[in-house]
C-alpha cells in the first residue's frame, strides 16, 4: 500500500468514527434539568427525595415523557412536588405537579405552557401525602406519573 492511500484509509476512518460519535451524541435526549437541578428550581434549596418519591411520568403505551419527584424540606416542614419533562423538553407543553394530604385536599400547579417543569408546594403540618404529574404533548395527549391509589402515603 502507498502512503497516500494509507493516509487516505486513516483519514476516511476518522471520518466514519466522527460521524457515528455525532449521531450517537446527536441522538441522545436533551434533559436540561437533573433531578437536583429540577428539585432546586422548582422548590428552593435544602429539599431531599423522600422514600418512595419518584415516579416515571408514562404514556399509557409505556413511553416516558417525564418524571415526577415528592421532597421535604425539614427545616419549613414543607412538601414539594417536581414534575420534570424529559419528552417535549424546551418545548411549551402542559405540565401539572399535584399533591394531596388529609388536611389540604388537593392542591396542584397547571402550567399550561411549561418548557421545563411545574412544581408545587404544602405545608407537611405532620400529614403524610401522595403526589402525582402529568406531562402532555403539543396536541393534548398526556402521561401520569405517581403512586398507585391503594399504595399508602408517603411521611417525611
Amino acid at each position: 500500500m502507498s502512503t497516500s492511500f494509507r493516509k487516505s484509509l486513516a483519514v476516511l476512518a476518522a471520518c466514519v468514527v466522527s460521524a457515528a460519535c455525532l449521531v450517537v451524541i446527536g441522538s441522545s435526549p436533551a434533559y436540561a434539568h437533573s433531578q437536583r437541578r429540577a428539585i432546586t428550581s422548582g422548590c428552593g434549596p435544602n429539599y431531599a427525595l423522600l422514600d418512595g418519591g419518584l415516579r416515571e411520568v408514562k404514556t399509557q403505551a409505556g413511553e416516558v415523557w417525564g418524571e415526577v419527584m415528592m421532597t421535604y424540606n425539614a427545616t419549613k416542614d414543607i412538601f414539594c412536588v417536581v414534575t420534570r419533562k424529559i419528552a417535549f423538553h424546551g418545548e411549551p407543553t402542559r405540565v401539572i405537579a399535584g399533591i394531596f394530604h388529609d388536611s389540604e385536599g388537593v392542591v396542584f400547579k397547571d402550567r399550561a405552557r411549561a418548557n421545563h417543569l411545574a412544581s408545587v408546594k404544602l405545608p407537611a403540618g405532620g400529614y403524610c401525602a401522595r403526589y402525582y404529574g402529568y406531562v402532555f404533548d403539543p396536541d393534548g395527549n398526556s402521561a401520569f406519573g405517581g403512586p398507585n391509589p391503594t399504595e399508602p402515603f408517603i411521611c417525611p
